[in-house]
């Protein structure tokens, strides 16, 4: 319960009243498009409800393109938009949820 109190309060804080839509037409291979990867370790997952509470927090940060967490691998892999997200930002939606994101890398 704890865990879904601090989700919902992590939605209100970070998530935006609306969301920017991408361009449609912009080039998908366009190299200023500042998007990049960031592999966070992710300590105290459990089970696959730890998984889904990691993804649905990390998939509501503006400028996340995709979210896949591996709970074998204690980890989410994060693309995003730099213009849009930070890491710090990921890592500060992570441990809202009651979990602790370890030191990331970024590609």
């Amino acid at each position: 319960m704890t865990r879904l109190l601090a989700v919902l309060i992590a939605a209100l804080v970070l998530v935006p009243a609306t969301r920017a839509e991408e361009p449609k037409g912009a080039p998908a291979s366009a190299p200023a498009t500042g998007v990049a990867t960031a592999t966070i370790p992710v300590k105290g997952m459990h089970c696959g409800s730890c998984v889904g509470t990691v993804t649905a927090a990390l998939q509501k940060v503006q400028g996340v393109k995709s979210v896949e967490v591996d709970l074998e691998k204690a980890q989410a892999v994060v693309v995003f938009d730099r213009s849009k997200a930070s890491v710090k930002k990921l890592v500060k939606t992570i441990d809202a949820t009651g979990y602790h994101a370890g030191e990331p890398s970024v590609n």
